[in-house]
């Protein structure tokens, strides 16, 4: 199956998956299962626009050079004095068009001229101030032709980690989260690194589908790249088990040949670049994740919460149909009604080792802060890297007028970072228990449709947790981060975080007070108070933050803690209520059919008939999917 007919059939899986989650919404019925936060989760990840394809990498390897070559011209900012600062989002589009985005979601259109202006290093870190006092940019968005990508896609151009910049890094690390796949850029100068290793590792926790492209071959001669290749390869061999194809595989190509090869429509140079291997590779990849792992996901999900209802359809159809059947029914569902409540109750072992789970979070939260407000911090020792290689006095003072607001916005960043992680690892272990809980009771349905369960990796890929047929924790938190604590607690997740990291911030915001070196001082005198009054800032935040009580007896992190606590124990209870009272409601239900007359169960049954008639095309349109995915399988083996 060639790449056109293999995104038509990707794309009607897509379409179909959509359909059914549209028919599950309007299918709701007092006497069914209701949909959970995985359906609810799955249906909305699956009608998402885009999907995040992250290219990162290493500062100054090449990553804004590549996008542009894709592009076929200079778009992105691509100088060393104006390397990727802010995020680019580069969306397929048939016309070209240029915004920047807000973080509360303002859109301003902007001129292609000025990418490298509010896209820069220099204006976003270097001159201490963003482009925008009152506003914060989330990122740029860049909607430029692509044509051999899916308009599904969206190419993320991140900004280099190991430069001395350590929110660069965090930036990247958060897109990491919400990634479908990553794209890792690096060059043949020098082999991999101990800091590119662990990016890698760190990636690979996100995401099992990670393309290795090795840019600027053309700088060096084929025997070169042959032992550089070989050398990356030996170096991150140990984390290829961790990938979705066990192998780690580079592909070199020049970036800077295709982009000419581009703009003088010769075919010979685009040969010569290798970008055609590289295309390959990248659209595998991206089929490999939003063109199957994730239709395959979604599916199961689907899949699983329609046998559910199938299920509960035909003990009512059996209770209503045959009195007699009705006493060993009702039985049967009242012994789980018990066993459901022992086993999973609130006072129960399994609620207890949920709760056990999420507390290991918090206590990570705990360290992790005590580790930020330390002096052994990339946070601190970037900033401190920063002022040793100041050369002027020039210099020494910008960095003073700016060290403030910099480290305000760059501790307060990565508190709510931490913060995010927390809850993100807290709502993989809700949709985990979610998904038990969901599986209790919900085989023996008579028309039965089995999970897909793809016959290899390579294409099918590594099912992230999905073998089992049900969602589990990381699609729910890859739909968008706590999907499970927006549908168990009365506080959206977003405004949780807010409100955990918003004390923090505004303490920063004292502890980081406006500061300035001497103007007649020498260069080694500024460096010095530079260096003092980061150490002074930093043992003030962990006193304020760590010691000094802030809520009645409790410091700002133990809220913060007591804050996750009291919603993780909210959620769990509220989920196992949820999945309790639909076991409930098939009691009373069948306890009803067992009382009543002819009559009454002569409309039940009618009424149970139509609710069957009804999810029919839910079955056909699972049916149909199966099929196509096994399809899009066997094509590609």
């Amino acid at each position: 199956m060639n790449v056109v007919e293999l995104e038509k059939q990707v794309q009607s899986i897509r379409l179909s998956l959509q359909g059914i989650y549209q028919q599950i919404k309007t299918h709701k019925s007092s006497f069914l299962p209701s949909p959970d936060a995985s359906v609810i989760g799955a249906g909305e990840y699956i009608q998402q626009e885009q999907y995040d394809v992250v290219v990162c990498g290493q500062f100054k390897k090449g990553k804004s050079s590549f996008i542009n070559a894709l592009l076929g011209e200079d778009v992105l900012p691509v100088a060393t004095e104006v390397a990727t600062a802010q995020v680019f989002r580069v969306i397929n589009s048939d016309t070209e068009d240029y915004n920047i985005v807000f973080n509360n979601g303002e859109r301003l259109p902007i001129a292609k001229t000025d990418l490298a202006k509010y896209g820069s290093q220099v204006e976003a870190d270097l001159l201490g101030s963003p482009a925008f006092k009152d506003k914060q940019i989330d990122y740029i968005e860049v909607k430029h032709p692509i044509p051999f990508l899916p308009k599904s896609i969206a190419l993320v151009d991140t900004p280099g980690f190991g430069a001395l910049y350590a929110a660069h890094e965090q930036i990247t690390r958060n897109y990491l989260k919400k990634a479908a796949a990553v794209i890792f850029i690096t060059d043949p100068e020098n082999p991999i690194t101990t800091v590119q290793k662990d990016f890698v590792e760190t990636a690979l926790k996100q995401t099992k589908q990670i393309l290795f492209i090795l840019t600027k071959m053309d700088n060096y001669n084929a025997d070169y790249i042959r032992t550089i290749v070989n050398e990356n390869q030996r170096i991150l061999a140990p984390l290829a088990p961790l990938t979705a194809t066990k192998q780690i595989q580079f592909y070199p190509m020049s970036s800077k040949v295709l982009n000419f090869a581009t703009k003088m429509k010769n075919d010979k140079l685009v040969e010569k670049s290798q970008f055609d291997v590289v295309k390959e590779a990248l659209l595998k990849l991206i089929y490999n994740t939003v063109g199957f792992e994730i239709n395959v996901q979604v599916f199961n999900t689907f899949n699983q919460y329609y046998n559910r209802v199938n299920k509960a359809l035909d003990e009512l159809h059996t209770s209503a149909s045959q009195p007699g059947k009705a006493k060993e029914l009702a039985e049967q569902k009242r012994k789980m009604q018990q066993d459901f409540a022992a086993e999973w109750g609130n006072s129960s072992a399994k609620q207890q080792e949920i709760m056990a789970e999420i507390e290991e979070q918090i206590i990570g939260l705990r360290n992790y802060a005590n580790d930020m407000l330390s002096t052994n911090h990339h946070i601190y020792d970037s900033m401190l890297k920063r002022i040793e290689s100041l050369d002027s006095n020039k210099e020494a003072d910008q960095l003073a007028n700016s060290m403030s607001y910099e480290l305000q916005q760059t501790y307060a960043n990565h508190w709510k970072d931490l913060v995010e992680e927390c809850q993100y690892n807290i709502d993989n272990i809700l949709s985990k228990f979610n998904a038990r809980l969901g599986a209790v009771g919900a085989e023996g349905a008579s028309v039965h449709i089995e999970s897909y369960q793809p016959k290899k990796t390579g294409f099918a890929g590594h099912m992230n947790n999905f073998r089992n047929g049900y969602m589990t924790g990381s699609l729910v938190s890859g739909l968008g981060l706590g999907v499970t604590f927006g549908a168990a607690i009365a506080c959206p997740p977003a405004a949780l975080v807010i409100l955990i990291a918003g004390g923090v911030a505004s303490l920063l915001g004292g502890v980081f007070a406006g500061f300035s070196v001497g103007k007649e001082n020498k260069l080694n005198q500024k460096k010095q108070e530079l260096k003092a009054h980061l150490s002074n800032c930093l043992q003030q935040a962990y006193s304020d933050i760590i010691r000094r009580p802030t809520h009645g007896n409790l410091t700002e992190l133990q809220n913060a803690e007591r804050i996750l606590r009291e919603a993780g124990k909210t959620a769990v209870a509220s989920l196992y209520a949820q999945h309790k009272d639909n076991i409930d409601r098939q009691v009373q239900l069948l306890d009803g059919q067992l009382h009543a007359d002819a009559e009454t169960r002569q409309r039940k049954l009618q009424e149970i008939e139509a609710a069957k008639q009804v999810w029919i095309p839910v079955y056909n349109s699972l049916k149909s999917v199966k099929e196509q995915l096994v399809i899009v399988e066997k094509s590609n083996e």
